[in-house]
């Protein structure tokens, strides 16, 4: 991504959150899969279950320094020969951006460093 989906600028003045993850083939992904269809976010920040030896979905969001967010679903395989690589991208409305940053936990939040 060259750059923010949400406001179309670079990423410096960003912050963005790992808040939800499932493992790939167990119940976990599919509940997650299922919130994130209905943008059920505060069930979404419910799932973490994340296991090294395995495919993971994990749920990162992006928010820019206007207020926009935007949420990417990630494929991490524990393969070592493959690439995390982006499975979903969704830009957040204003409103449903704000519910979902009062819902993801301050202390996850990181800058974009280059």
């Amino acid at each position: 991504m060259g750059n923010c989906p949400a406001c179309g600028g670079p990423f410096g003045g960003h912050e963005y959150a790992l808040f939800a993850s499932g493992v790939c083939g167990r119940p976990s992904a599919t509940m997650l899969a299922d919130a994130l269809e209905k943008d059920d976010w505060p069930r979404v920040v419910k799932c973490h279950d994340w296991e090294g030896s395995e495919n993971n979905a994990e749920v990162f969001a992006v928010r820019c320094a206007n207020g926009g967010m935007v949420v990417l679903v990630v494929f991490d395989p524990f393969d070592l020969f493959l690439n995390a690589e982006t499975i979903e991208l969704k830009v957040l409305s204003h409103s449903e951006g704000h519910d979902l940053d009062r819902l993801i936990d301050r202390a996850k939040w990181k800058s974009f460093n280059y």
